[in-house]
């Protein structure tokens, strides 16, 4: 079993990358044209982490 500070900042880390994928997902929407196959592999990745 890992120890909780571990998982602690497992969670802390998980967390920051769904907030970059976050992000990446405001940056892209907020394009003239944006990518939306970019977007939905970007939402796949978010649903992931979960």
């Amino acid at each position: 079993m890992k120890s909780p500070g571990a998982l602690s900042q497992r969670i802390a880390s998980l967390a920051a990358t769904h907030r970059a994928i976050d992000g990446f997902i405001r940056e892209e929407t907020r394009r003239p044209a944006p990518d939306f196959a970019h977007i939905a592999a970007l939402k796949r990745q978010k649903l992931s982490l979960k």
